[in-house]
This record gives C-alpha cells, structure tokens and sequence, in this order.
C-alpha cells in the first residue's frame, strides 16, 4: 500500500514527530528487511521509500514556509512527454506556441 497522505506515511514508518533524524532512522531500520535484494517485497519497499519521501517532503516544506506539490516518477514523466509533443506539434504548425 502506498502512502496517500503524511499521516498514512507516518504510520507505515512508525515515527509520530517530523524529526528529519527521527524519519531517516526509522526507514532504514524498516527498509533493511524490506529490500527486494534481502528477500523483501519490491511493494513494501516501495511503500517505504514512497512515505519517506512524503514525510522528508512535507517536513521541508513546513520549515521553510514553502508549498510542496508532490508528484510521482510516472507524474514527471508524463510531463516531460506532454511537452515534448507540444513542441512538436508547434514545429509541425499544427498548435499555436504559448504565449507567456
């Protein structure tokens, strides 16, 4: 199961502060048995890199006031192919460019 929200990835890892030590500590303790190379399941580990990413993300955004949008690897990519398509069909006359 993968983390939706900070308080789902907080319990998979089993910290209860936004201590960045606290976190990092509680992964690696998880994430040693989980690994796929230590007989793990490549699901769990994901979970756990999935919630640690959430938490480290959320926590860096709280002490510096800063908005997070938080995406996934397919997230990105998916970006990345819709403007490169965008460019081509600009390229091909086929869409106006963007006006900024």
């Amino acid at each position: 199961m993968i983390p939706r929200s900070r308080a789902e990835a907080a319990t998979l890892l089993g910290v209860s502060g936004q201590d960045r030590d606290e976190i990092e500590a509680a992964f690696r303790a998880q994430v040693r048995d989980a690994h796929p190379d230590a007989g793990g399941s490549a699901e769990r580990f994901r979970s756990l890199v999935e919630a640690r990413r959430l938490l480290l993300a959320k926590s860096t955004a709280q002490s510096t006031g800063a908005r997070v949008r938080v995406t996934t690897r397919s997230d990105r990519i998916l970006g990345r192919w819709d403007r490169r398509r965008r460019r081509l069909m600009v390229r091909l006359g086929r869409a106006a460019p963007r006006v900024r």
